[in-house]
């Protein structure tokens, strides 16, 4: 009787890891990877571009990371600590990665194109572009529509909008001609609803067409299997944004936030890994909001 129940035991024991060895191989074969592709992150240097452009190089991806000044980081001391190798490119490269910093001023169109350029010499084609350079300007209580410049408005779109459709439209050639491809833009939850007493306007109007380019470009590249969609953080504790947010109360916005904290780059880097992969192979046209509960919903 002990033999038979110790041979059922072992019977059990050895069905059971056969188990347990199946749906670890089941899960792993979910987990997303981009090994052979290639991604160009714009504003990559720090912030959430940063992140993004790390998390692509761990997915497997060869990242090129573009920025105005690869050293944009040194401005910000939260972002600086950070950094683990002098540029992010070097970060990806010490990981192990295959990557190119590449400094380019992206508002200028014959930038843009010259730095596709480079990457398609580099690695002979481009399958995902993520276009997170931008920004704003001022304090996060400044710039309310009533007493804003056309200076002011015109720096925040050239700042967010001549940057996104400048690279998109210097990729957009290969990514039809390979018929496949994955675009993301960074917008914001301020495309979609004003801050407190419609301050840091011409942020959110900068981000909200972008908003509207997304959605037409998903419309126009949607026939050569290209996806676009746009990610829009809410409140997220970055090296240049930290300091904006404790200065309006960082403590209070959290606690408005449903999830009662701020964002985090990792946040943003994991919405991303599910944009960019195959599991996402049928949403197109999208803002998703990374942004703990804030607009609830689609807008």
């Amino acid at each position: 009787m002990r033999r038979a129940l110790h041979n059922f035991q072992q019977i059990a024991d050895g069905r059971l890891r056969n188990d347990v060895t199946r749906a670890l191989s089941a899960a792993q074969s979910r987990v997303p990877r981009l090994d052979g592709q290639v991604a160009l992150v714009a504003g990559g240097s720090r912030g959430i571009g940063r992140g993004l452009a790390l998390r692509l190089a761990q997915l497997g991806a060869s990242v090129a990371v573009v920025s105005r000044d690869l050293f944009s980081y040194r401005h910000y001391p939260e972002d600086a600590v950070l950094m683990e190798a002098d540029t992010v490119a070097e970060e990806i490269a010490q990981r192990g990665g295959d990557s190119l910093g590449l400094e380019a001023d992206l508002i200028d169109t014959s930038a843009a194109a010259r730095t596709v350029e480079r990457v398609l010499s580099r690695w002979g084609r481009l399958d995902i572009v993520v276009c997170s350079a931008g920004g704003g300007s001022g304090l996060l209580t400044e710039g309310r529509p009533s007493s804003l410049s056309w200076a002011v408005i015109e720096e925040a779109m050239r700042m967010n909008v001549a940057t996104t459709t400048n690279v998109c439209a210097s990729a957009a050639p290969t990514l039809k001609q390979q018929r496949s491809g994955v675009i993301v833009t960074l917008v914001s939850a301020s495309a979609v609803v004003p801050t407190s007493g419609g301050a840091y306007a011409h942020y959110g109007m900068a981000k909200a067409a972008l908003v509207a380019y997304t959605r037409a470009l998903a419309q126009d590249l949607g026939p050569f299997g290209i996806r676009v969609n746009a990610l829009a953080p809410g409140p997220t504790a970055t090296g240049r944004m930290s300091p904006l947010l404790e200065a309006v109360g960082g403590a209070r916005l959290a606690r408005a936030v449903p999830l009662r904290r701020l964002g985090t780059v990792e946040d943003c880097a994991n919405v991303l890994e599910f944009v960019v992969s195959d599991l996402a192979g049928f949403v197109t046209g999208q803002v998703i909001s990374c942004d703990g509960g804030v607009l609830q919903g689609p807008r």
